[in-house]
């Protein structure tokens, strides 16, 4: 999961995406089928109301991301990591079936990466290079894009 400030008047509210993981079974077990292998994006707001916070949370999009079952996640369907770029407009998700996502804020789909020989377990975008995510696999391997 990752959150980053909105722009609003009020400066309390936040954006956030997160992704569904767990094992094949535990998933199949615990959650619909349309939820496996998913992220959502989100909006939190702070509202002080005769002196108490408020919090409110609106779901904003839930998008379909990595393969479930198969051998494209060794039948672990999920979403490892998470991450917005520094300016807030794009984010991206790691996935357990060994591809980086990149989307727009909106959930526009804007690229999809291939090339990790394990799972994607971490990610990072460069602060001085916006173009650059740096990711790390379940394998140790490191990977620039």
């Amino acid at each position: 999961m990752d959150l980053i400030e909105s722009s609003g008047d009020d400066g309390l509210s936040s954006v956030g995406v997160a992704g569904l993981a767990g094992d094949a079974i535990e998933i199949a077990q615990k959650s619909k089928p349309e939820d496996r292998g998913t992220i959502v994006t989100f909006k939190v707001k702070a509202t002080c109301i005769g002196g108490q916070i408020k919090p409110t949370l609106k779901l904003r999009q839930r998008m379909s991301t990595c393969e479930v079952g198969g051998m494209a996640a060794g039948g672990k369907p999920g979403v490892a990591c998470c991450r917005f770029r520094k300016d807030g407009r794009i984010f991206a998700t790691g996935g357990w079936d060994r591809r980086v996502r990149v989307f727009s804020r909106s959930g526009r789909s804007l690229a999809t990466l291939k090339g990790c020989k394990d799972s994607v377990t971490s990610l990072y975008w460069n602060p001085w290079i916006q173009q650059m995510i740096a990711t790390g696999s379940a394998d140790g391997r490191i990977s620039l894009w």
